[in-house]
């Protein structure tokens, strides 16, 4: 054999263990609203969900210390921030004004075709004083919580599942078993490497690093079972 059997499971429980441990700090919650004032004070309706490739209305108030401001002597602009991409939508200077009080952006459903987080950035100024908001919100097949699994629990709930798979054939000496575990572990990792889901640890670097690793052991798995199944069969 070219390599030992109990360094073989030392990496399979190596590697479960360090799925566990960068689980806990997974989240996915919408973020907190984070306000920059210079005098004007931005109010809206902060929903957290909005229906996907929907249009959606957004409106806001101005105010200084006295009173509600209007487009006379306010200018405001609009930006939508889609996650991991550049502008979705952009307006520098937004003219529709209504009800007498009511800035409003109206932004087409083409902008909200992924399923993924989105942040608006409102900034105003007025001849004297400037405010600023940031918020952010999801984007949903319902525009409402999802009360399934996201598609980010479903691929951990895979990874468990090979992660078993493999620690099954070590056991009983399965090399079958061994080889099918890994090679799903190697494809979730190659998939979630390249493709951006959901939010997972502080960065992208960790994340990646962690999926890095998911190869590597998993790799040094394939590779041992592979060998052993063309020596010795299905079986040690």
């Amino acid at each position: 054999m070219i390599f030992n059997k109990e360094n073989i499971k030392f990496s399979a429980l190596f590697m479960f263990s360090l799925l566990l441990l960068f689980l806990l700090p997974m989240v996915s919650a919408v973020k907190p609203v984070i306000t920059t004032s210079g005098g004007l004070d931005i109010i809206y309706p902060s929903f957290e969900y909005y229906p996907q490739g929907q249009e959606i209305d957004f409106y806001w108030h101005v105010s200084n210390e006295t009173s509600l401001l209007t487009n006379s002597t306010v200018n405001c602009s609009f930006h939508i921030y889609e996650k991991g991409q550049e502008h979705g939508y952009s307006n520098n200077h937004v003219i529709n004004f209504i009800e007498g009080r009511d800035f409003e952006v109206e932004v087409l459903g083409g902008n909200f075709t992924n399923t993924t987080e989105y942040c608006r950035l409102i900034e105003c100024n007025s001849a004297t004083q400037v405010g600023a908001i940031e918020s952010c919100f999801m984007v949903t097949p319902s525009g409402k919580i999802d009360s399934g699994l996201s598609q980010l629990e479903i691929i951990f709930i895979l990874l468990l599942i090979s992660y078993a798979i493999s620690l099954f054939g070590l056991s009983q000496g399965n090399n079958v078993f061994v080889f099918l575990g890994s090679t799903v572990i190697i494809l979730i990792s190659l998939y979630m490497i390249t493709h951006d889901i959901g939010t997972f640890l502080s960065t992208q670097s960790f994340s990646n690093a962690f999926w890095l690793i998911n190869i590597v052991g998993a790799s040094y798995l394939l590779l041992d079972s592979s060998y052993k199944f063309m020596k010795g069969g299905l079986w040690d």
